[in-house]
């Protein structure tokens, strides 16, 4: 992506949601949500305008259950 993009995710049940982007050295780099969600779909924009390019990880997090996608910034 560069620098603006969009993440789409469900959530199978009411719960505490995390949605976080980290660097290779697992650092987080931006905190995109946390919160509580209910049962459904969501979206979010990541814009990593300030991020220097490089391979990321974004982590949705939900009720101790996660998922970690590998994404890259291009600029």
């Amino acid at each position: 992506f560069n620098p603006v993009t969009t993440v789409k995710y469900q959530i199978p049940a009411s719960g505490i949601v995390t949605v976080k982007l980290y660097d290779q050295l697992g650092r987080e780099a931006l905190k995109l949500f946390e919160g509580e969600q209910n049962t459904g779909y969501y979206s979010t924009v990541i814009n990593a305008g300030g991020l220097a390019s490089e391979i990321y990880f974004l982590k949705v997090s939900y009720n101790g259950i996660f998922k970690i996608l590998k994404i890259s910034l291009v600029k």
